[in-house]
């Protein structure tokens, strides 16, 4: 994969983050990717692979989180679009939802258009999605794609750490 500015300007990048206000922490987070993925650079044909590429060096919690600086990285290599700018795309921050195949990630879906969700406020909701998402995500680690795979070993190897006691808290 060439890119066309990032492997020579990736600096300017990471220093009009720092002045418009980004952490110290997602700056430097930025930079420890963007040094992985130039290394990486010849492997890769090109962006679609960014997020098959984050899949295999980062942890399953980290990896939708490495999408929006994957996305920022990509807009400022071809674009030479800097975040935070008028002409920048505002990304919503990832989340462990968007990493779930369809098969899981349709569950979510049944449940926020159900009656049930209907009757409860939005900010509950947002609440029960987000929990049952990580939960979710933990099956499709073990490689369930749908709830018709799901065993109850496997709910109970989420739900419990190896010490046979709760893994999470009661949410």
């Amino acid at each position: 994969m060439e890119f066309r500015r990032l492997d020579t300007e990736w600096a300017t990048l990471v220093a009009h983050m720092r002045a418009v206000g980004y952490s110290k922490q997602y700056v430097g987070d930025m930079e420890r990717t963007l040094g992985r993925l130039l290394a990486d650079a010849p492997s890769l044909d090109g962006w679609d692979e960014t997020r098959g590429w984050a899949t295999k060096w980062s942890s399953e919690g980290k990896r939708p989180s490495m999408w929006t600086p994957l996305e920022i990285a990509r807009q400022f290599d071809e674009e030479g679009i800097l975040p935070r700018t008028p002409e920048s795309v505002r990304h919503r921050r990832a989340c462990s939802r968007d990493a779930l195949c369809a098969g899981l990630a349709a569950v979510l879906d049944a449940y926020e258009s159900s009656e049930a969700a209907a009757r409860k406020r939005p900010s509950s909701v947002k609440s029960e999605v987000s929990n049952a998402a990580g939960f979710l995500s933990r099956l499709e680690a073990l490689g369930r794609t749908s709830l018709a795979e799901v065993t109850e070993d496997d709910v109970l190897s989420v739900l419990t750490g190896a010490d046979g006691l709760p893994a999470y808290s009661q949410s």
